[in-house]
């Protein structure tokens, strides 16, 4: 796939400046075997460049249309070089096109035998896709914050309507509403809180994998915290919009977090 994306890059890289500053280039295009002057040549230029900078995006992102998308544009432009070569003043007749177009059908050929090679790979045992979640933002900032391993459970905690508290020989950990935590304690606040709707599966797989990995490719931190019924995020205040909409991107739906602002959502949802 990267090298995939630094080809597509590269091509961009090639076609603007020779479609901007070479005369000879910049005044024709070729559209399905057809050739465009003049001004459809310079307006139409950019489609090209878009394409590839797609293809570059969609390949060093893994997008799961950019394997077949890219086959039918290999297809597309093998047909395009069948055609260029008998209808075009500048071509070689139509055996040089076949030739042509079949050398240019390889790479079509190619990705779409790696899709169905990685479908029946799946098929066969490999992993099964990350599940499909639906999560709610939790109202309120939360707290993380550490007490000695002696310390009692603060009343303060209990009185939060989210709390968890975690004993350890080395610490007592504590996340909670914000509001609860007495201003003099240091701790970890400004969190946002992202509740996966349950109950899961106690033996289910994939769940924590599924939410992580996009967050930890696009930069965003988390603080993981598991229930018997379900599993939580805290991620900063300030990465919460950054955060819905990578798990978004991932398949995964977010409800409760809208433009309304940092208050928005509520708990318990609602299924």
């Amino acid at each position: 796939m990267t090298a995939l994306a630094v080809f597509c890059a590269a091509t961009v890289l090639f076609l603007v400046p020779r479609d901007l500053f070479f005369a000879e280039t910049r005044d024709v295009e070729v559209w399905l075997g057809f050739e465009v002057s003049g001004a459809a040549a310079w307006l139409t230029a950019p489609l090209h460049w878009a394409v590839f900078a797609a293809g570059a995006w969609g390949f060093w992102r893994a997008r799961p249309w950019i394997v077949p998308c890219s086959a039918a544009y290999a297809f597309y432009v093998a047909l395009s070089h069948l055609i260029w070569s008998e209808a075009s003043p500048n071509g070689s007749g139509w055996p040089i096109g076949l030739l042509q177009a079949s050398a240019l059908s390889i790479p079509g050929v190619l990705l779409l035998r790696a899709r169905r090679a990685g479908g029946a790979a799946g098929a066969a045992g490999a992993p099964a896709a990350p599940p499909r979640l639906q999560l709610d933002v939790l109202p309120g900032a939360f707290a993380v914050l550490r007490l000695d391993p002696g310390s009692g459970v603060p009343s303060w905690a209990s009185a939060s309507p989210f709390a968890s508290v975690t004993r350890t020989p080395s610490e007592l950990s504590v996340v909670c509403h914000e509001s609860a935590v007495p201003a003099s304690l240091p701790a970890e606040r400004g969190l946002r809180c992202l509740g996966v709707r349950g109950p899961l599966a106690f033996d289910q797989t994939g769940v924590l994998e599924s939410l992580a990995r996009p967050l930890a490719e696009a930069g965003v931190g988390i603080f993981a915290l598991s229930t018997y019924d379900t599993d939580y995020l805290l991620v900063a205040g300030a990465s919460l919009g950054r955060a819905v909409e990578v798990l978004g991107e991932a398949g995964h739906a977010v409800h409760g977090w809208s433009a309304a602002g940092p208050g928005a959502g509520s708990w318990p949802a609602t299924p």
